[in-house]
């Protein structure tokens, strides 16, 4: 049966809903409870009494003669149930046909529920239980004789009243007016707070206590008491709670209003609700009015000071916010916005924390932990918030915790105060004592300074240094006594005492320091009085500065000075110092031989008086010019007929501005006078070069006439032999004398004229180069901008037969342009090409590399092969006509690399070489660009 009481337990609700349908059908209802929890409990009592019979019969509990079964726990509910129904009242017909319905419940509960094969036995289980309770309780009323029913009754009665009068007390006792309505919505009845609103000062209980008809006996006007308000519409006796409407606003709705009561304007919340009556017995509404006119005053003030705080709170200069641990931010200020430059929404799920830098977020972790533990109600921190551009602002922010009842933290009220400006000027006083720190630590100078008692209140890092301490703050508390300078400590203290008994400073003084190794130092010391906001002198401050090297650098200077003044009259020129007004400070021997004045009686003297007029017109603005521009200047002058070269220069301060001018002017003479001897002979040897360019030209072209008759005349000569052998051999008859005569015309004389030939042939070749060398020096060069990687390569293409013949490789590297004559220049690369070719070591492959690059001044072209070489001692003379170097036999009249440093040397270059015997030769050619 274990299954079925579970069924019954689980279907309470089920239970109890059809109980109260048949009691309501059977009109049972009217006798019944009309609250939902009474029904509740005998359907949870009367399934705990079947489960008591399922645990403690094992099998269907059928009915015995001689049980008594009123002590039955099967039964125990039922007898109470009984007892307590009998003492309402209730009949024992009346209450055995309700528990019929009961029975009828739980059958109709299983026939749902349990199984077909099951219910026959489940449904005479539930038979027996309901027999035996029945039994049980009837057995229990029988034992209750008239009399004892009837003090049941009294004693129920007075409960009944009782409670009656409990329930009227606290009815009448509600502050609350609450009015009762029937199903028409009239008054059935008004507690003592809502007849107050229509009656001032009413009798509480009068409608209870009082009955209408108890007013009129006694006669009471029953239009002045409370009763006659009874069986009436709410609309007329209270019309302005439905401000003029008719009709009640639908059911649990709560709604406003406002009347007069008591001379007062009274503000109700009114809502009407029915009763909570299951069985259906009252029908009746309650109409409850709260009074909420103090709530409405509060909340008018509260308004206000929320106006008031919400007009702080938005134009407030201070960032605000208000937030929740559950919610995130709910108010965000305007100002709060500018300052992280941002609108409210893009916030969203940020928090504070992410705000917050990162470098500042440990400073209030722990004490928001600590807020929402409880054990603060806020604080409030210095640190950086990040700005939605990505920056940062410097805040003050305080956040206070608003607490539930439970202690909770609701929401947090944030303020953010932006100290960007006093946290700069914080930064910039911090920078300008990090920086008068690093100032005094950084001077040269060691700065100090003491109270009246000589004790040293602090120093800067160099005289800690010089007092062999680790730091400054190490000085604090000492004296002079206490340092490694006690031997002249009194001489310090006496000037101390000097400075605050006189109030007034000593300046510049020299004396003496010693060293921890016992050597001297000397000091520059000055010292002035300390004075308070009063005036008063309450110290001293003292600097000093080591001047040991100063005074070893001034005693070197006098020796170097003198040096120099040493050096200065040694100098052959004449040499002046003048400031810009032309006065001479200074001037050395020679200058004063010049002037033939002593130094004294020169120095201070003008300029303008040891020159003549004319003389000085003309150069002042020479001189003018180098003031102006701040540059040297040179220029001749004519002096006592001596011809001077004068040299100015410049002499600048520290701020570039021309303050003197140093002079040199050197007597050249001699060399004016050996220059025009030079000019007259350079004149003299180009007229000189120029007649032997003709004389060459001359005898070239002359020469070659007559060359060429005996040239002509030769083979003239020839044919004429041959002829003469033919007339021989027709006329003479000797053969002797005629082979003797064809051995002379056909081998001597031919031999001869061969000789002739060859050598005129020589002569003509020599006459044609030099009369090319004599043309190179007249033609006019033709300028032209040379891509010379391709100049060169056309150059080899056009010796592409000689290259092959010779079996040479040839290369070329980068070769940088030029502005040169090409067709001259075609003549240099061929020459010095052709005699690589010519001079190559036929014991190895022949390899000719043609290269180049830049120079300073221009570029320079390399030639290099692998050759015979050439010995040192030949390497200038073989540029020049007509020389034959030993070792290097070629066909050629040895005026190929004079042609070369003609046209180099014609273009503003330089040709040269370098060589060696057995290794090769490299010629290089320098143009200018």
């Amino acid at each position: 049966m274990n299954e079925t009481i579970e069924i019954l337990r689980t279907h309470e609700s089920w239970l109890m809903k059809r109980i109260l349908g048949y009691a309501k059908d059977r009109g049972y209802a009217k006798y019944t409870s009309t609250l939902e929890e009474a029904w509740r409990l005998s359907i949870a009592g009367l399934t705990a009494s079947l489960a008591e019979g399922a645990r403690r019969f094992d099998c269907i509990p059928e009915l015995g003669p001689e049980e008594d079964l009123t002590k039955d726990p099967l039964t125990s509910f039922g007898v109470v149930e009984a007892r307590r129904h009998r003492e309402r009242g209730i009949s024992l017909p009346m209450f055995l046909g309700l528990m019929k319905y009961y029975r009828q419940s739980y059958c109709d509960l299983i026939t749902e529920q349990v199984a077909s094969e099951k219910l026959p036995r489940v449904r005479l289980f539930l038979d027996r239980c309901f027999d035996r309770i029945e039994i049980a309780f009837c057995q229990e009323w029988a034992k209750c004789d008239s009399d004892e029913r009837v003090r049941e009754l009294q004693k129920n009665a007075r409960l009944i009243m009782n409670e009656k009068t409990a329930y009227l007390t606290v009815f009448e006792s509600l502050a609350e007016p609450v009015i009762l309505l029937d199903q028409d919505d009239l008054i059935v009845n008004m507690n003592h707070a809502a007849v107050s609103l229509v009656i001032p000062e009413p009798t509480p209980g009068a409608l209870y206590y009082h009955p209408e008809e108890i007013l009129r006996r006694e006669g009471t006007n029953p239009q002045n008491s409370c009763h006659a308000f009874i069986g009436r519409k709410v609309h007329q006796v209270l019309p302005w709670i439905f401000g003029g409407e008719t009709e009640f606003p639908s059911k649990s709705q709560l709604w406003r209003a406002q009347g007069i009561v008591a001379n007062q304007q009274r503000c109700y919340d009114v809502k009407h609700t029915e009763m909570l009556d299951l069985s259906g017995k009252f029908t009746t509404g309650i109409l409850n009015l709260n009074d909420v006119t103090d709530r409405e005053n509060a909340a008018n003030i509260l308004r206000q000071s929320e106006e008031k705080f919400r007009t702080y709170f938005e134009h407030s200069r201070v960032g605000m916010a208000i937030t929740s641990p559950d919610y995130g931010w709910l108010e965000v200020n305007q100002r709060l916005c500018e300052l992280l430059r941002c609108f409210p929404k893009d916030l969203g799920s940020m928090t504070l924390e992410t705000l917050t830098h990162p470098d500042d977020r440990h400073k209030d972790r722990e004490r928001t932990e600590k807020m929402l533990r409880g054990e603060i109600d806020g604080y409030t921190v210095e640190k950086r918030l990040v700005c939605m551009d990505g920056g940062y602002v410097d805040t003050i922010t305080s956040v206070r915790a608003i607490r539930r009842s439970d202690g909770t933290v609701s929401h947090c009220f944030v303020q953010v105060q932006d100290v960007s400006n006093l946290k700069q000027i914080e930064r910039r006083l911090r920078e300008s004592e990090q920086m008068l720190r690093l100032v005094l630590d950084n001077v040269p100078q060691r700065v100090f300074w003491k109270n009246r008692e000589f004790k040293y209140l602090g120093c800067n890092r160099p005289f800690a240094r010089d007092a062999h301490l680790e730091s400054p703050q190490e000085i604090t508390g000492k004296e002079d006594f206490d340092l490694s300078w006690k031997e002249v400590a009194h001489l310090y203290r006496r000037d101390d005492q000097e400075v605050m008994e006189s109030g007034q400073p000593k300046l510049g003084y020299e004396e003496p320091q010693s060293r921890p190794d016992g050597s001297l130092m000397w000091l520059l010391t000055s010292k002035v009085p300390l004075r308070n906001e009063q005036g008063d002198v309450v110290g001293v401050l003292g600097t000093y500065e080591d001047i040991t090297m100063k005074k070893s650098v001034e005693s070197a200077l006098r020796i170097s000075e003198g040096r120099l003044r040493s050096l200065f009259d040694a100098i052959t020129e004449s040499t002046l110092l003048v400031d810009i007004k032309g006065t001479i400070l200074d001037l050395n021997e020679a200058a004063a031989r010049v002037a033939g004045l002593s130094r004294e009686q020169a120095q201070g003297t003008n300029l303008s008086e040891h020159i003549p007029p004319e003389v000085a017109a003309l150069h002042v603005p020479i001189i003018l010019e180098c003031y102006e521009k701040a540059e040297p200047v040179q220029f001749e002058l004519v002096l006592h007929k001596r011809i001077l070269s004068v040299s100015v220069y410049p002499v600048q301060d520290d701020s570039k501005r021309v303050v003197q001018f140093a002079i040199f002017a050197q007597d050249c003479t001699e060399r004016h006078q050996a220059e025009q001897v030079r000019e007259r002979l350079a004149l003299e040897l180009a007229r000189k070069n120029k007649e032997l360019q003709q004389l060459i030209f001359i005898a070239s072209h002359d020469l070659r006439s007559p060359l060429v008759n005996v040239m002509g005349f030769s083979r003239e000569l020839e044919s004429h032999i041959q002829d003469l052998s033919k007339a021989i051999e027709a006329t003479c008859a000797d053969a002797v004398r005629q082979g003797s005569l064809a051995r002379l015309l056909t081998q001597d004389v031919p031999e001869c004229l061969s000789f002739i030939a060859a050598s005129t042939a020589q002569m003509d070749r020599l006459l044609k180069s030099l009369l090319k060398i004599s043309r190179l020096g007249q033609s006019v060069l033709h300028f032209e901008n040379l891509d010379m990687r391709v100049f060169v390569e056309q150059l080899l293409q056009g010796m592409d037969y000689e290259i092959r013949i010779a079996g040479a490789d040839v290369s070329l590297d980068v070769l940088p342009p030029c502005r040169a004559d090409a067709a001259q220049l075609s003549q240099v690369f061929s020459n010095l090409v052709s005699n690589a070719l010519k001079y190559l070591d036929p014991k190895r492959r022949g390899v000719i590399r043609i290269s180049g690059s830049e120079a300073a001044d221009g570029v320079v072209y390399r030639i290099q092969d692998n050759g015979v070489g050439i010995a040192p001692q030949d390497w200038d003379r073989i540029f020049d006509p007509l020389v034959r170097v030993e070792g290097r036999d070629a066909d050629g009249e040895g005026l190929g690399l004079t042609v070369v440093k003609t046209v180099v040397e014609r273009h503003g270059g330089k040709v040269w070489l370098e060589s060696a015997p057995g290794k090769g030769s490299t010629f290089f050619i320098s143009l200018p660009r």
